[in-house]
């Protein structure tokens, strides 16, 4: 191998090329982001780098410098999405790399097995050869480094070479927490991407001679049915909800297969007996649109296994017969309402027909006077008898929420109801309404089967007068018991049937003309005018003047000379003689008046 390298002038071209990808490797572990392209890549270098010794120079210089092109891609990618892109972009775009960089991986790995020397990975004389011309040739490019200079230090290189040594092409696998006290801040996100095993195909398997168990076979019919669903443009649910089931509960094994198969044709790195083997003949774009969308679907359950997928779709299953169930409870009891409120309204209809002639009658005044009365009373049966037009204008806001239904039998409510429920009525009318329908809810059920059962009424009896109601008359009142006998004995008795002589007398006089009688109520009415005339008078002396006031300081009245003033009285008699009011006969009140 070291003296193809040597014939081919690439040795150290190829050198530079792993330098610089485990340079970028150390940036992208810094920034705590994924590294699995560039561990694929890596592998990818080493396959590359383990062809057969007696392939063509020229032929396996262009695929390392292919590699090298493909390592300078990476690198501008990697700086060019470090800066833009938030962590969870980071790790979206990633993924898709890594898809990318898995089928990449594949395809050289299948190279490699076509093309490798028979003995070489028996014997480890021929490995270490390899190691140790890449270690000479590692050795010799930091020697040029360090005599070089160029302002870079020769410490600096020779550590880093030092530290990375022989390991540069060794396996390396995942790593593990478990290992190291140190572990790697992006190693949970490097774990979330799901690592796909590589097939080892050869010339007498396929990826495809696996033992297929009887889910994956369901899988594949389904899988068949749901492509050739998509291409007509169609979709139907049971058969989405029948495939779902079928992926999520297929063996780990077997959903690793599709997955390889499914990121093939995602990628376009399918081939003719992957498409047969999901049911297809070709790709459109809406068969790549799906894979897609089933691409990421199932790298989501790889990490999940079979057990958890299982009582998860079970637990959802439950869910979804819960739901179904209680959308068939309510279907019914939805159902159920409706037949209730047909009833209702033919019951309604009928409680209309029949009470609507006597609303008539009595909007017209016939009949009993003392329903008559009632329904000039009350509005609520007022409006039997109104189109919606006239109940607009007739019945004010405020009325509308007045109404009620107490006082009205189950025959009005109804009525009411069926009334209030024809077209053009006001939409004042909903408070009232509402109450309708609570007080016909609170009939029930009997109630309803009762007023149901009479019937329609005849076209004949429609509009014709009721039989006039049966009036009781009342029984006349039992007579009043006699005045008791009082005994001329009794001095009070006698004080007052001398009392009442006299005001007889007193009648008879005024009535003759010899007594002049006086109103009490005129007689009041003159001594209050006479009192609020003394109060206007004695407020009239206390006007204001300047800035003086005559009720707060007195002033003697003045008087010519040689003459005592007198004080001023201000409306204030100060007389000793009380002030009396006569009493004369004639002072009694005219009763007779």
């Amino acid at each position: 191998m070291a003296d193809v390298l040597t014939r081919c002038g690439v040795g150290p071209a190829l050198e530079r090329c792993v330098m610089a990808m485990h340079e970028q490797r150390e940036r992208v572990e810094e920034a705590c982001w994924t590294v699995g392209p560039v561990r694929r890549l890596q592998k990818a270098l080493q396959l590359v780098t383990s062809l057969n010794q007696d392939e063509d120079p020229e032929r396996l210089a262009e695929q390392l410098v292919d590699a090298q092109a493909q390592i300078r891609t990476l690198q501008d990618a990697l700086e060019s999405t470090l800066v833009k892109l938030t962590l969870a972009e980071k790790e979206a775009v990633m993924y898709q790399s890594a898809l990318r960089w898995r089928a990449t991986a594949d395809k050289n790995k299948a190279l490699v097995v076509a093309t490798e020397r028979p003995g070489m990975r028996k014997d480890p004389s021929g490995v270490a050869s390899d190691f140790g011309f890449f270690k000479q040739k590692k050795r010799t490019s930091a020697s040029n480094v360090s005599a070089s200079g160029g302002g870079d230090q020769p410490a600096v290189p020779n550590r880093r070479l030092s530290r990375e040594g022989s390991g540069l092409f060794a396996a390396r696998g995942p790593p593990r927490l478990s290992e190291g006290k140190e572990r790697s801040p992006n190693a949970k996100a490097e774990q979330s991407i799901p690592v796909q095993p590589v097939c080892q195909p050869s010339k007498n398997k396929t990826i495809f001679d696996v033992v297929e168990s009887e889910p994956l076979v369901n899988f594949r019919g389904l899988l068949a049915k749901v492509l050739a669903m998509r291409e007509r443009g169609e979709y139907d649910d049971s058969l989405m909800h029948r495939y779902n089931d079928a992926l999520v509960l297929l063996p780990d094994d077997n959903l690793d297969l599709v997955y390889k198969v499914f990121t093939h044709v995602y990628t376009g790195e399918h081939s003719k007996e992957e498409l047969k083997w999901i049911g297809i003949q070709r790709t459109s774009e809406v068969v790549h649109g799906f894979i897609e969308m089933q691409t990421m679907k199932v790298g989501a359950l790889l990490d999940t296994p079979q057990v958890h997928r299982a009582k998860l779709l079970e637990k959802e299953r439950a869910k979804a017969r819960e739901k179904q169930a209680r959308a068939e409870r309510e279907a019914e009891k939805r159902l159920k309402e409706a037949e209730i409120l047909q009833k209702l309204r033919i019951a309604d209809r009928l409680a209309y027909d029949a009470c609507l002639p006597m609303a008539k009658q009595w909007a017209e005044g016939e009949g009993d006077e003392k329903l008559v009365r009632r329904f000039q009373r009350r509005k609520e049966l007022q409006l039997l008898v109104m189109t919606p037009e006239k109940m607009k204008r007739a019945i004010p806001h405020v009325e509308w929420q007045q109404m009620m239904t107490s006082g009205l039998d189950r025959d009005e409510v109804r009525a009411l109801s069926h009334c209030l429920r024809q077209p053009g009525v006001p939409a004042q009318a909903a408070p009232f309404i509402e109450l309708l329908r609570t007080r016909i809810f609170s009939f029930g059920e009997e109630l309803l089967a009762v007023d149901l059962a009479r019937g329609s009424p005849s076209e004949s009896t429609v509009g014709l007068q009721p039989p006039p109601p049966v009036v009781m008359k009342p029984s006349p009142p039992a007579p009043l018991p006699p005045p008791p006998i009082v005994k001329s004995s009794s001095k009070g008795v006698d004080e007052l049937n001398k009392a009442m002589e006299r005001r007889k007398e007193q009648v008879s006089a005024i009535e003759r003309g010899d007594i002049k009688g006086i109103d009490p109520r005129a007689a009041r009415e003159a001594e209050m005018q006479a009192k609020k005339a003394a109060m206007l008078k004695g407020k009239s002396s206390n006007r204001v003047y300047g800035m003086f006031s005559l009720r707060t300081k007195s002033r003697a009245k003045r008087a010519p000379d040689g003459q005592a003033s007198e004080p001023e009285s201000h409306g204030v008699n100060h007389s000793t003689q009380p002030a009396t009011r006569p009493i004369e006969d004639n002072n009694i009140p005219n009763l007779s008046a």
